[in-house]
């Protein structure tokens, strides 16, 4: 309480303190004085819940993780209200992507990113009391990048059809395969059709060569060598 020179009493409330208090004025002539007193009773008014999510600096999480929790009330501070009592409003800058739901009974915010998905991402969230009063705070995400395995979208056909004695089939591998992480892709092959056509023949001769060594005759030899090349 501090008089003022025009002989008014100017009483302050400080801080957060509510209650009674007594305030004794005196005044003097110079000569005399008297005293008197009065009590002031300091009212509670609701104030608004203090929150600090910045201490979660950079919550880092690879891409296409389950997800993570936070438990909110590890971040709150309300006068008036217990950290039950506190209603959590949060959202995902990147919705799509990162979705931000919260658990009211546990105060658990649940963080679940979208499948392929990397980045950084603001989540905001929104503290509010039982006087209505809510405060908001926000903090960052980073999902990072992990690479993806290359995919088969779509079967490569069963059949082919091309002329012998060096023909060529040119055939486009990227309607067929593609990749998560757009990374361009290296393509290698195992000609199996080739190396069995080449065993084919080999088996061919070779039993040709025994046949002639058994005494086969030749006419026969070539029958049987021309139907297995065929």
């Amino acid at each position: 309480a501090t008089p003022l020179a025009n002989g008014t009493l100017l009483i302050n409330s400080t801080g957060n303190f509510t209650g009674n208090v007594t305030v004794f004025v005196t005044a003097s002539d110079g000569v005399f004085s008297v005293t008197g007193n009065l009590t002031a009773n300091v009212l509670p008014v609701n104030d608004a819940p203090v929150v600090n999510l910045s201490v979660i600096t950079f919550l880092v999480l690879p891409e296409d993780a389950a997800g993570a929790s936070v438990n909110l009330s590890l971040f709150v501070f309300d006068l008036e209200d217990p950290d039950s009592a506190i209603v959590w409003n949060c959202s995902s800058n990147a919705t799509g992507n990162v979705s931000a739901l919260v658990d009211q009974p546990a105060k658990l915010l649940n963080l679940t990113p979208a499948g392929n998905f990397n980045g950084i991402v603001n989540i905001t969230c929104n503290a509010t009391d039982t006087g209505n009063l809510t405060t908001p705070d926000s903090f960052l995400i980073n999902i990072t990048p992990v690479n993806d395995a290359p995919i088969l979208a779509v079967a490569l056909p069963a059949n082919v059809t091309l002329l012998e004695d060096g023909s060529n089939l040119s055939i486009n591998l990227s309607q067929f395969f593609t990749d998560p992480d757009n990374t361009t892709l290296i393509f290698t092959t195992v000609d199996g059709i080739v190396s069995t056509f080449r065993a084919s023949v080999k088996a061919a001769f070779d039993k040709a060569k025994a046949d002639c060594a058994a005494g086969t005759d030749e006419a026969t030899v070539k029958t049987t060598l021309v139907a297995a090349l065929e």
